[in-house]
């Protein structure tokens, strides 16, 4: 059944479609907010702005990938047992699970803009979390845009080759999609 279709039918399944997809483009700008946004940022490993960097490149690639629809790019940015827990369905566990419902939305629909504001940012050792807002605006395939407004939680985890990797994302909506 097609994004669009789902939106008039199933409110549920289509906002956590939308909040899948939300969280990739979200990611992309956690570290990129200014620091005077952030209520916080804390470290407490030794090295704390090498691994805000590595963070930020991080997001940055997210962004990248999500905003040209990119399944790969977007893959390659999640831990192997990444697990992302959209409202409304069970948790997608894996990145093979994860590409499919990736692969469904970006057919579907685009993120046109999206701004995010974090609200904390703290790396502890080999984890990391960072927790705000976001908004942006969705436009499904033969359908008119509407806006997104809501929240997320990410965490982090530094893999065996140092690099950093999504390994938990939660979001959801502040109220209903339009029309729902």
């Amino acid at each position: 059944m097609r994004i669009y279709e789902l939106a008039c039918s199933a409110g549920t399944e289509f906002r956590a479609l939308i909040v899948a997809v939300t969280l990739g483009a979200v990611l992309a700008l956690a570290a990129c907010a200014p620091a005077a946004e952030q209520s916080e940022v804390t470290q407490d490993a030794p090295d704390a702005s090498a691994d805000l960097a590595a963070i930020s490149a991080l997001l940055e690639e997210v962004k990248q990938a999500d905003m040209s629809g990119d399944v790969e790019g977007l893959l390659a940015c999640y831990s192997d047992d990444v697990v992302s827990m959209p409202p409304d369905l069970p948790a997608i566990v894996g990145k093979d699970a994860l590409r499919a419902y990736y692969e469904e939305a970006f057919s579907q629909l685009s993120i046109e803009s999206l701004e995010m504001t974090a609200a904390e940012t703290h790396v502890a050792g080999d984890w990391a979390f960072s927790r705000g807002k976001f908004e942006e605006t969705v436009t499904p395939s033969g359908g008119d845009a509407f806006d997104v407004v809501g929240k997320y939680l990410f965490i982090f985890h530094r893999e065996a080759d140092g690099s950093w990797k999504i390994a938990r994302l939660i979001g959801n909506m502040d109220g209903p999609l339009p029309g729902m």
